[in-house]
C-alpha cells in the first residue's frame, strides 16, 4: 500500500495571531498546545516573528537576522507540537515591512516611478520587494528556522503592488531582461505593460523557487508553501499559481476570508477558490484559508456558528484542507465549540476526505487574461484594495460574469470544476463533456485552437457575449475567431441594453419551466447573424425609446445559437447572462442555464427540495461516490445567524451504487435502484452532510 505523506492527509491548520511582545512571552505553551489539539487541529502556523504593525524583525527564535531577539519560544513550541501531534509551519511574512524595517533597510521596499515608497494597504509600513536584498535575508532566515524541529514554512506573500515596483533592484533586473529602461511608461504603454506584468509574475516565482531550494537543501523533508492568488485578476498582486506551484508542496489561498459587507460577498466564495486551486495544483494538496473573524476592522468578533460551518463545508467538500485564523484572545471563546464539533466530524470521517477527486463532467473557465487585460471587478484582500466595476459601453465584467454563472449552476445543483486559461491552453479537456466560457473575452490562438479541436472531437461548449474577441493581451480582433464553432456568419454590432426585453416564444425548447412573458435583455449584448444550419432560440427586440413606451417588435438577431461542429456542439449566448444574474438574480436566466446544460449533457444529481439554496459536490475515492450536500438556507441576511434545517430531501444520483449512508446522521438510507441512477431520501439536512455510496461492481 502506498504510504501517504503527512501533509497529503486532510490538514486542519490553526493560526492564533499572538499578542504583542512581552505578553506573548508569558504564554503557557504546554497548556495552549494541549488545548489546540483538543479542538481538533493537526497543524499550526506558528508565529514567532512580530507582525503587529508589519514584519518588525523582532524574533522569538535564534537568528542573527533579527533586529531584536526575544525569548526563544520556538524551541518549546516544537517540543509541545510533537507531544500533541501537531505539525508546525513557521509563518514568515514576506510582503509587509514595518516602519522600523523601512527606516533600517530602505532598499528593501517597493517604490513608485518617482522613487517614493508605496504605503502598504494596512495603513502603515511598506511592501517588501522580492528583487531587493530582502530575498537574500529571507533565505538566511529560512536556513536558521530549518535548524529547529519544524515541519515546514508558510510564506505570507510575496506580492507586487499594482503600482510598482520601480526600486533600483527592479530597474536593473528589468532592463537587463527586456533591454529598455523601467520607468512610468510601462504603466501606460500597452506593449510595455504586458512585459511589466509578466516580469513581476516571473520575479515572484523566482523568489519562491529560491526559498524552496534553500529550504530543501537544509532538510529535504521540510515543506514550503505561500499565500497564493484566488479567483481575482492577478495583475493586482502579480502572483501566478501556475508559475509557483512547481516550487510549493501545497497550494493555498484566502478563499475563506469573509471580510467587509457579506451581503455583497458570494456565500460560495470558499468553494470557488477550492475548485480553482484543485485544477491548478497538479495533484498537490490544497488549503483554503478561513478567517474565523468578521473582518472589516472588527477582528476579534467571530463569525456566527452557521457561517463558520458553511465556510468549512464549502472548502472540504471540494477537496481542500483548511487553515483557521483568529486572535489568541478568542482561543477560549464559546464559538470555538462549533469548531471543535466540526473538526471531530472531520476527524471521524478522515478517510472520506483523503485523496479524493472531483467526479465533475463539466468545467467552467476563469480567465486571468480577461481579468487582467479586458475588464473585471476584484474583491478586497489583505494585499489589494477593493476594485469597483466601472460602467463601460462595450466591455462586461469578467469576474461578475463567472460568479453569476457559478451561482446559477449551484442553485441548479450542477456538478462542475473550475479551470483557468492556463489549463485551457495546456491540459487535456477530454474528461469534460461540457466547457463553459462565461465571457472569456481574451483568448490566445492556442486556446482558440484547443476549443475548436475539443468541439470537433465531440466536446460541447457554452460561450457568451464576446468570448474570443480579444487576444490574450486585450487587443481586439477584427472578428470572432470562434464564429465557425458558434454557428455565426458575422457580428453585426455590440449593444448596451439597459431597459429592454427579449422576445419570448413559449414553445421554444429552452423555455422549459420558464413562464415569463417578458425577460430582461442582458445589459451587454451582441447582435449576430447565424448561419443557415444553426438553431436559433429567443430573439432581441428593437431598443425601447423609454421605459414607458410600447414594447417594440422583435428583430432577427437570436439570443441563443446552437450549432453542431464536427462531432460536438456549441451553444452561443449573445449576452452577459452571468453578469445579469450576478447583479439581479433573474430567475429565467437560472432556468435557461439549466435547460441548456440538460440539452448538452444531462445531470449528475437531481435534488428535490423546497428551496434552491442546496449545494452539491460529487467526488469519488476508490470504490465509493461521495456526495457532499450543503444547506445555506438562512433568514435572508448575511452573516447567517441560523440555517433552516431541511427535511425529506429526495436526491437522485445518476451513478450506480449499492447503498447509501449519511455521515452526519450516522445511518443507512434506503436506496431505490433505477435505470442508470439511484435515489434516496435524506431525512434531515442541518447544514452539511456527506452521503457515502459504494460503487456497484461490474462483476457483482
Amino acid at each position: 500500500m502506498e504510504e501517504w505523506k503527512w501533509y497529503e492527509k486532510p490538514l486542519r491548520i490553526l493560526d492564533f495571531i499572538p499578542p504583542g511582545p512581552g505578553k506573548y512571552e508569558q504564554t503557557d505553551i504546554a497548556r495552549e498546545m494541549k488545548h489546540r489539539a483538543e479542538l481538533g487541529f493537526n497543524a499550526e502556523h506558528l508565529e514567532v516573528m512580530d507582525v503587529a504593525s508589519g514584519a518588525s524583525n523582532i524574533f522569538y527564535f535564534d537568528s542573527d537576522c533579527a533586529l531584536e531577539k526575544r525569548k526563544d519560544m520556538l524551541k518549546e513550541y516544537t517540543v509541545q507540537c510533537r507531544k500533541n501531534g501537531i505539525h508546525s509551519f513557521i509563518y514568515v511574512n514576506v510582503h509587509w515591512a514595518a516602519e522600523n524595517v523601512v527606516k533600517r533597510y530602505p532598499e528593501w521596499v517597493e517604490r513608485l516611478p518617482d522613487g517614493s515608497i508605496i504605503t502598504a494597504s494596512y495603513g502603515v509600513g511598506a511592501y517588501h520587494c522580492v528583487n531587493s536584498p530582502f530575498k537574500d535575508w529571507t533565505v538566511r532566515v529560512l536556513q536558521d528556522l530549518a535548524k529547529y524541529d519544524i515541519d515546514g514554512i508558510f510564506l505570507d506573500g510575496p506580492i507586487f503592488n499594482e503600482k510598482g515596483c520601480f526600486c533600483d533592484s527592479c530597474r536593473r533586473k528589468y532592463e537587463g531582461r527586456y533591454g529598455y529602461p523601467l520607468d512610468e511608461r510601462v504603466l501606460t504603454d500597452r506593449k510595455k505593460l504586458v512585459d511589466y506584468i509578466e516580469f513581476k509574475k516571473t520575479c515572484i516565482a523566482e523568489f519562491v523557487r529560491d526559498c524552496y531550494q534553500a529550504l530543501k537543501a537544509c532538510n529535504e523533508r521540510l515543506i514550503l508553501y505561500m499565500n497564493s492568488v484566488g479567483l481575482n485578476p492577478n495583475r493586482h498582486c502579480s502572483r501566478d499559481n501556475n508559475l509557483t506551484i512547481p516550487h510549493q508542496d501545497l497550494l493555498g489561498a484566502e478563499g475563506g476570508f469573509l471580510g467587509g459587507n457579506l451581503t455583497k460577498l458570494p456565500i460560495f466564495k470558499p468553494a470557488m477558490s477550492a475548485k480553482l486551486l484543485e485544477t491548478q495544483a497538479d495533484g498537490k494538496p490544497t488549503i483554503i484559508f478561513i478567517a474565523g473573524r468578521m473582518g472589516g476592522g472588527w477582528n476579534r468578533m467571530l463569525l456566527p456558528p452557521a457561517e463558520t460551518v458553511i465556510v468549512h463545508a464549502e472548502s472540504v467538500a471540494n477537496g481542500a484542507g483548511t487553515w483557521y485564523g483568529i486572535y489568541t484572545e478568542n482561543s477560549y471563546d464559546p464559538r470555538m465549540e462549533t469548531v471543535r464539533e466540526l473538526y471531530r466530524f472531520l476527524q471521524r470521517n478522515e478517510t472520506y476526505y483523503t485523496r479524493t477527486k472531483s467526479a465533475a463532467r463539466i468545467a467552467m473557465v476563469w480567465s486571468y487574461a480577461t481579468g487582467n487585460y479586458y475588464h473585471s471587478s476584484s474583491e478586497e484582500t489583505d494585499f489589494t484594495a477593493l476594485k469597483l466595476r466601472e460602467e463601460q459601453d462595450e466591455k462586461s465584467d469578467a469576474r461578475a460574469s463567472l460568479v453569476g454563472w457559478y451561482d446559477m449552476l449551484i442553485r441548479n445543483q450542477i456538478v462542475f470544476d473550475l479551470i483557468d486559461d492556463y489549463y485551457l491552453a495546456n491540459k487535456d479537456l477530454s474528461r469534460y463533456e461540457v466547457v463553459i466560457l462565461p465571457n472569456v473575452s481574451c483568448m490566445s490562438d492556442k486556446e482558440i485552437e484547443k476549443i475548436r479541436s475539443y468541439v470537433a472531437n465531440g466536446g460541447n461548449i457554452i460561450a457568451t457575449f464576446d468570448t474570443s474577441l480579444y487576444d490574450e493581451f486585450g487587443y481586439r480582433r477584427d472578428d470572432l475567431p470562434l464564429k465557425d464553432v458558434f454557428g455565426i456568419n458575422r457580428v453585426v454590432k455590440k449593444e448596451l441594453l439597459k431597459k429592454d426585453h427579449l422576445f419570448v416564444e413559449r414553445s421554444d425548447a429552452y423555455m422549459k419551466e420558464i413562464d415569463d412573458s417578458f425577460i430582461a435583455a442582458p445589459y451587454y449584448s451582441m447582435y449576430v447573424e447565424p448561419n443557415a444550419n444553426a438553431e436559433k432560440h429567443l430573439t432581441f427586440r428593437e431598443k425601447m425609446s423609454s421605459v414607458y413606451a410600447d414594447v417594440p417588435d422583435p428583430i432577427p438577431y437570436p439570443v441563443l445559437v446552437k450549432n453542431r461542429y464536427g462531432r460536438g456542439q456549441s451553444v452561443y449566448i449573445a449576452g452577459t447572462i452571468g453578469q445579469m444574474y450576478h447583479d439581479f438574480h433573474l430567475i429565467p436566466y437560472k432556468r435557461l442555464a439549466a435547460n441548456v446544460l440538460d440539452d448538452l449533457t444531462g445531470r449528475d444529481v437531481v435534488v428535490h427540495a423546497e428551496v434552491d439554496s442546496v449545494q452539491v459536490e460529487l467526488r469519488e475515492k476508490d470504490d465509493v461516490w461521495l456526495l457532499h450536500v450543503i444547506n445555506y438556507t438562512g433568514g435572508m441576511a448575511r452573516p447567517i445567524d441560523k440555517v433552516i434545517p431541511l427535511r425529506d430531501i429526495r436526491i437522485e444520483l445518476f451513478r450506480d451504487a449499492v447503498s447509501a449512508r449519511s455521515l452526519a446522521l450516522e445511518k443507512e438510507l434506503p436506496l431505490e435502484h433505477r435505470q442508470g441512477s439511484v435515489a434516496f431520501v435524506l431525512p434531515e439536512l442541518a447544514i452539511y452532510d456527506v452521503i457515502v455510496l459504494p460503487k456497484a461492481r461490474l462483476n457483482a
